[in-house]
């Protein structure tokens, strides 16, 4: 996945998750973000935004929840 590439993941139930980046220009600063549709057309999504090391602990864990399924 590149930078400005946006990832979007559907789940059986119709949602979107959708994975992307922001970053405050001119600065180091940047976080992943990650938007949940609620699986209905014109229903609001929720969002949220994390600092790398929050991404990393989060993908660690899913993987690790995946492996154990």
């Amino acid at each position: 996945m590149n930078d400005g590439e946006l990832k979007v993941i559907t789940t059986r139930c119709g949602r979107h998750i959708t994975v992307g980046h922001a970053a405050i220009p001119a600065s180091s600063i940047r976080w992943v973000t990650v938007r949940i549709s609620s699986g209905h057309q014109g229903h609001r999504s929720e969002w949220i935004s994390l600092s790398p090391a929050e991404a990393s602990e989060l993908g660690a864990a899913l993987i690790a929840r995946a492996a154990t399924n």
